[in-house]
């Protein structure tokens, strides 16, 4: 029968050991075979030609899908198609139609391109991937890598990066003079210390103050909240380098004009070699104690048990199969008293808090708190395109989880992010008993009577706390007025042993502060690493486990760090109908920037930018658009579809949820014609606009001025503008800034080359000007954004000579993630004769780029350049077609910088 294959059912197929299996497939092709031996784990493989249709899977759970029965298979048969090798490997990596195979082959039939995108494929879906053989001859071997060697691979990984952020940072040291370093904010010169005072935990707070005598150096010291930094002395050869001294180490805390504040675990009077206490020199340092909160974390992975365990399986190991029936095991559990009621009564029915949802946020929802609508695994992801409503989405399943008594630990990737987080959690229900750890001075002001150390205050134990502490502090100072008295040696010891004792109770009142704050928490909120410290000084390890851990911007996080959480999920000893809920929820968007990694070498770089959140949602179908998404770009089909969108002439697709991912895709943000371009490219067209009008700020906000000196068109919210031909030549410059592409907040300081444009940059100066001045844009309500540091340099410099545009956010690309703003200036920079882009390259950068705009985006750069790629070229064919815009207020315009 053509186009089906003849195969036992999936449950029916003994296992026997030294059999072999074969899977006869007719098609109207002819036929094939492929086949793999249960003789030794480590030999079992199954060979595929490289016309292989994809065998597309069909599932059905029975009852509460507590077993999973694989009723049929449907052959798919289109030789030229990669999205059907594709899905073949997602299978294979699901388990789906198999027994224990552990290794395909691909034949040699398979053409370069095609072996190098399922390269790239089995980057996503987490296997192990090579090809093997020469010229004709060459094919590709595709394996499943086991729990123990993906732990492994990352923990190697991050000693790379970790290797690779030091390397840079000495390497800026060796070849820079004083004041070099300096200027470029790798140093600070004698700065004066103002003031020293006890802090949580017997750590101290030194007061920097600039040199009287060289007004101004301070500004100059490139730091911020939350970066490293380390004391700095000079070398016999007279450079100055990292002091090695115990306690040199800190990091800052808050900066002003002419003053820094900087935590150190010692007083200026403990540091060894500190030729003078009374002023010091500070260098940027590279952030090592990450890593090392990374590699820490990674290793108790590879000892977990229970529910963490299960979650652990789940990301790296466990067949799909193998999931559902490990985990319909909860259910078999339950009573039939509990089975019946959850099967017939209303009473598990989820009355929302919020009625604003949509269909897809409240299907989201009940995925992650409803015992009758979740998929019974461990895992449960929520793709969230750029305005679909992550975050509203994310706080209703925050205060169900809670109307269920549960304590939830809330992360992300970003301060900033979790902010947000709390932020609308608190907005949504005022009185949720909610504590955001992590630096009060990284924290949003409007947090920060909930931060872990505002709450610990307020407990009786830290008033004494602190009081010992200062007792502590003045014992030191006591001990250092006797160093050259005659019997001062022994006065100062006795005195520093008083302080070592006052210190060591204070720490354990602290810790009694930390443990009664910590009880009456129900929801924690932290970065993926800030958590962490917060945890440590629990005195109760009850105090530290959490029945479900809840991650926003998972796709920009290092798989490591999403790891740190699973030590931290309680084991469920009591079954309920509740058991089988998710412990793990991850929401992001994989189409965006990965997480920033520094290493050069190939293999750290796959493992640390290959995030779990995408191996998941590759694994449960891809998310929004699926394999419409990026795997051949096809340029007249992304103008197209970007046409359609704006006509809503909406194609179908599959929307919505898979097994254990929910995708929203309802955008709330911009209106079409600025959704258009990046929903056609990146998702595959299915994106809903949702934002029918401008609202707000369109062309009837314009002052009355002639159009025809104007620079933009009243009756657009999208312009781009064609600066090729018009000699805007890019300059390649040396600079000591942030890691290109860095969005962290304690990224190293390297001297690197960077790229800006300064005919470029007088031109989007005078499209922000007349954002301002002409469209009565408020100038906080505009973002200017660019792919290079030097060249957002540039525009900071040129804007604070305006007074008009000095409260306007200036970044780059990778920086603005995660923002929105009223209007975006897209400054491209690239112009070149070698048609060079850089890393705008990445499809990712560009999906960035432009959805930041919620009612009006330029774009300013050079065709003739950027067309070099196929998703620029794409985009400019788009915005130059006559009609790519409706007659309204949404058009979009193209004019070349000639008009």
């Amino acid at each position: 029968m053509p186009g089906r294959i003849l195969a036992m059912a999936h449950d029916a197929v003994p296992h026997v050991v030294n059999a072999v299996v074969l899977l006869m497939v007719s098609s109207l092709h002819g036929s094939f075979s492929f086949s793999f031996s249960s003789l030794h784990p480590a030999s079992r493989s199954l060979h595929l030609p490289s016309h292989t249709p994809s065998i597309r899977k069909l599932s059905c759970f029975d009852g509460m899908r507590n077993s999973l029965r694989l009723s049929s298979m449907k052959l798919a048969d289109d030789r030229e198609n990669t999205t059907d090798l594709v899905n073949l490997l997602r299978d294979f990596r699901n388990g789906i139609h198999q027994e224990d195979e552990s290794k395909l082959i691909f034949d040699a039939q398979l053409s370069s391109k095609d072996r190098a995108l399922l390269h790239e494929a089995c980057e996503r879906l987490g296997l192990g991937h090579e090809s093997f053989g020469q010229n004709e001859e060459r094919r590709l071997s595709v394996w499943k890598i086991q729990t123990a060697d993906r732990l492994e691979d990352i923990e190697n990984a991050l000693r790379i990066e970790k290797t690779a952020a030091r390397k840079q940072w000495e390497e800026a040291m060796a070849f820079s003079e004083p004041n070099e370093m300096e200027a470029a904010g790798m140093l600070l010169l004698n700065a004066r210390i103002q003031n020293v005072d006890v802090t949580d935990f017997g750590r101290f707070k030194w007061t920097l103050a600039e040199d009287a005598s060289r007004k101004g150096h301070m500004t100059r010291f490139n730091v911020k909240t939350g970066s490293p930094v380390v004391l700095a002395q000079r070398s016999k050869s007279g450079q100055w380098q990292a002091s090695q001294a115990s306690g040199s180490f800190g990091f800052i805390i808050s900066t002003r004009r002419g003053s820094l504040d900087v935590i150190f675990e010692v007083h200026p009077d403990q540091v060894e070699n500190i030729e003078n206490t009374e002023s010091i020199s500070l260098l940027a340092s590279p952030d090592s104690v990450t890593y090392d909160r990374l590699l820490q974390g990674t290793r108790k992975c590879r000892n977990l048990g229970g529910d963490s365990k299960q979650i652990l399986d789940m990301m790296f190991e466990n067949d799909l199969d193998d999931m559902v029936l490990l985990m319909s095991e909860t259910f078999v559990r339950l009573n039939l008293e509990q089975k019946e009621a959850l099967n017939t009564s209303q009473q598990f029915k989820l009355e929302f808090f919020d009625s604003m949802l949509n269909q897809e946020q409240r299907d989201a929802v009940e995925k992650c708190c409803s015992p009758q609508k979740t998929s019974v695994l461990p895992i449960q992801l929520i793709h969230g395109p750029f305005g679909t409503g992550k975050t509203k989405t994310l706080v209703e399943i925050i205060r169900q989880r809670i109307k269920l008594d549960q304590r939830i630990l809330v992360c992300a990737a970003s301060n900033a992010a979790v902010d947000n987080l709390a932020i609308g959690l608190l907005r949504a229900d005022p009185n949720l008993q909610l504590a955001r750890a992590g630096l009060p001075e990284r924290v949003d002001e409007q947090l920060s009577g909930v931060t872990l150390a505002a709450l610990q205050k307020k407990e009786p134990s830290a008033a004494l706390s602190k009081s010992l502490f200062q007792q502590a502090n003045e014992e030191l100072r006591v001990s250092e007025k006797w160093r050259r008295s005659t019997n001062g040696a022994a006065i100062r010891r006795e005195a520093r042993k008083e302080s070592r004792e006052l210190f060591r109770d204070a720490r354990q009142l602290q810790k009694e502060a930390v443990s009664a704050t910590l009880r009456k928490v129900r929801i924690l909120c932290g970065t993926l690493t800030g958590f962490v410290s917060a945890l440590q000084e629990a005195r109760d390890d009850e105090l530290v486990l959490f029945d479900a851990v809840i991650v926003d911007e998972a796709s920009q996080a290092l798989t490591a760090a999403i790891l740190q959480t699973l030590p931290y999920v309680k084991n469920q000893t009591k079954q309920s109908v509740y058991s089988h809920l998710p412990r793990m929820i991850l929401a992001g968007d994989h189409r965006q920037l990965p997480p920033t990694v520094l290493a050069e070498d190939r293999g750290a770089r796959t493992v640390l930018q290959s995030t779990i959140f995408e191996e998941l949602m590759e694994r449960d179908g891809g998310g929004l658009g699926g394999n419409k998404a990026i795997i051949r770009l096809d340029q007249s089909e992304i103008v197209a579809r970007a046409q359609n969108l704006v006509s809503a002439n909406l194609s179908e697709g599959n929307l919505g949820g898979q097994l254990w991912s929910q995708t929203l895709f309802r955008q709330y943000r911009m209106p079409a014609s600025l959704m258009a371009f990046p929903a056609a490219s990146f998702y595959g067209g299915l994106l809903r606009p949702e934002c029918q009008n401008a609202g707000g700020y369109s062309y009837l906000n314009c002052s009355d001025e002639s159009e025809t000196s104007l620079l933009l068109r009243k009756t657009c919210l999208f312009e781009a503008i064609d600066t090729a031909g018009a000699g805007f030549d890019e300059e390649t410059v040396t600079s000591a800034a942030p890691t290109e592409g860095s969005r962290s907040s304690s990224a190293v300081l390297v001297r690197d080359f960077s790229t800006l444009n300064r005919e470029q940059a007088e031109l989007t100066l005078r499209i922000v000007r007349e954002l301002v001045e002409v469209w009565n844009i408020p100038p906080h309500d505009i973002g200017v954004i660019t792919p290079y540091n030097a060249h957002a340099s540039l525009l900071r410099e040129r804007m604070q000579s305006d007074a008009c545009m000095q409260s306007i956010d200036v970044s780059t690309v990778d920086g603005f993630q995660g923002q929105e703003k009223v209007a975006i200036v897209f400054d491209s920079v690239r112009s070149n004769a070698d048609c060079e882009v850089g890393f705008l390259s990445d499809y990712r950068r560009i999906n960035v780029a432009l959805t930041r705009a919620k009612r009006k985006l330029v774009v300013v750069g050079d065709s003739a350049t950027l067309t070099s790629d196929p998703v620029w070229a794409a985009f400019w064919d788009w915005a130059a077609m006559p009609g790519s815009g409706d007659a309204e207020s949404f058009s979009i315009a193209y004019r070349s910088y000639y008009e």
